[in-house]
């Protein structure tokens, strides 16, 4: 018995030597841009650390989905291209974990930021009283008036959305926003600039692999016209280029992905 209470009370040691360590690593930093305390979200929910010490999928996907929050706002500059006024309607299509939605309602503190996603966070906890999570298939009709947002931001859904449901998709953006209403899309190549032959080797694996599944492998190169059918008549379209990987010494450039903004008129 001595023994066995003896094993419970050195696992309960474990466990909390764990729990100390998930709250230290809970800043994410990149480079010299950001640096951020992700209170309340990694840590205070140590339900998502599995007993054997391994993150689950769940975290995994958002410590991804947090790396690619700050590359994308420090290659911008800003959480958008777009120049906004405070006091508007503004719509985050397909929101993840939510921080770009969280971020811009702490600081249009007088807009109202709706947040779509099909799992959107539940958290209430630090949830600015501006900011308003919805249930939706963003690829389906939204639950949201015509004619009544100011502007709508998405990003990252390329490697997401397939092909079939694009005009759907940009079609409910047009529908809710108000006249003189501009939407940002952000998307990546799903391929590398200048990459050795293992990285090419898996492009063309992985190009094969979204036209087995419907996706669109040139969405970067084919969104301008999805855009402009749906009746948007204002584009402007620029991209930026994110280094991958350390710079080789034979050559002038490191492997790299290619973002495109696109910012639309109604």
């Amino acid at each position: 018995m001595g023994n066995q209470a003896s094993k419970v009370i050195e696992k309960q040691k474990e466990k909390n030597a764990r729990k100390k360590s998930n709250r230290r690593k809970s800043t994410v930093t990149l480079g010299s841009h950001a640096s951020v305390v992700v209170g309340g979200t990694i840590s205070g929910n140590y339900d998502w650390i599995e007993d054997e010490g391994h993150r689950n999928q769940d975290v995994n996907q958002l410590l991804n989905s947090l790396w690619d929050h700050y590359l994308l706002k420090s290659a911008k500059k800003s959480n958008t291209a777009t120049q906004l006024d405070d006091s508007i309607t503004i719509v985050d299509s397909g929101t993840g974990n939510g921080i770009w939605a969280l971020e811009i309602a702490a600081e249009y503190t007088h807009s109202k930021v709706i947040a779509l996603d099909l799992k959107p966070p539940t958290q209430e906890q630090g949830k600015p009283p501006n900011l308003f999570y919805k249930e939706a298939d963003i690829t389906k009709p939204w639950p949201i008036e015509s004619n009544s947002v100011d502007f709508v931001f998405q990003r990252s859904m390329g490697h997401v959305i397939p092909k079939e449901h694009w005009h759907q998709l940009i079609s409910e953006m047009y529908r809710v926003l108000k006249p003189g209403g501009t939407i940002e899309l952000t998307e990546s190549d799903l391929w590398h600039h200048n990459p050795g032959p293992m990285q090419r080797a898996f492009d063309e694996f992985f190009e094969s692999q979204c036209d087995e599944n419907g996706i669109d492998y040139r969405i970067t190169e084919t969104i301008n016209k999805k855009i402009e059918l749906v009746g948007f008549k204002e584009l402007n379209h620029f991209t930026l280029d994110v280094p991958i990987g350390e710079w080789p010494e034979d050559e002038g450039k490191p492997s790299s992905h290619t973002i495109v903004v696109l910012l639309c008129l109604f």
